[in-house]
């Protein structure tokens, strides 16, 4: 499954122009990256003859190293949130050197969130109180996403090659933010990204703790602006 309007210069230089910040050391959330990273590649997506329940167990090991030590659910809420802030962090200056196209992706991954109606207008802590739950693990997932779609795109390659080196491994993202695979398969369909149980690694969907309530972006002017002209784009190509 394809969004139609991906990714037009045009609609990518609009998500740039308005999501991008003045420093990539936003000091509220940088201090949560991982090695210098929002966005690690430290991991392998899967191994030879590995089953998706062996993926499960090892996925949930291999967390388990960031989570310390104490009660079990405190600690998943702390990573979690770790996880959220170190993606709100935006990317670094390591992670540009280390994935192409990563900067203008999160760009336009701001706009999908919003646009699914799951970020607010404001980066500010009231902001962020008034976003959805699984902001965090969407701008995680779709900047991911993006960037291997226009690096297969632009610089032909291979889909398992993009897959590995952008770290898209649904079952980790969804779980390092504190969701089920479901989760995340339900608002990746909602934002056109893939169909429905295409990355949900179950036959039977998981039901989500978290309804779906959609924030309107309307208030947000850079939203309303790449609408604008990602409107026109899809118009001119129609």
């Amino acid at each position: 499954m394809r969004r139609a309007w991906e990714f037009p210069d045009a609609v990518v230089a609009a998500c740039v122009r308005n999501y991008s910040r003045p420093t990539r050391e936003f000091t509220t959330f940088a201090r949560h990256r991982r090695g210098g990273r929002s966005f690690p590649t430290d991991y392998m997506i899967d191994q030879a003859r590995e089953s998706t329940e062996e993926h499960w167990d090892r996925v949930i090991g291999e967390l388990a190293v960031y989570r310390g030590h104490g009660l079990r659910l405190l600690s998943q809420t702390r990573q979690s949130v770790a996880a959220d802030k170190r993606v709100f962090a935006g990317p670094s200056d390591f992670d540009v050197l280390a994935l192409p196209h990563i900067h203008e992706a999160w760009c336009v991954a701001e706009f999908i969130c919003a646009e699914c109606g799951l970020r607010s207008d404001t980066w500010t802590k009231a902001g962020l109180r008034i976003a959805h739950v699984r902001y965090g693990m969407m701008l995680d997932w779709v900047t991911r996403d993006v960037a291997s779609r226009i690096a297969r795109e632009r610089d032909g390659v291979e889909r398992r090659e993009a897959w590995v080196r952008y770290g898209l491994d649904p079952m980790r993202v969804a779980m390092e933010h504190g969701a089920v695979p479901d989760e995340l398969d339900e608002l990746t369909s909602i934002a056109g990204l893939y169909e429905r149980g295409r990355l949900s690694p179950f036959g039977t969907a998981k039901a989500s703790a978290y309804r779906h309530e959609w924030i309107s972006p309307e208030s947000d002017p850079a939203y309303k602006e790449v609408a604008v002209i990602k409107k026109r784009v899809e118009s001119d190509s129609a």
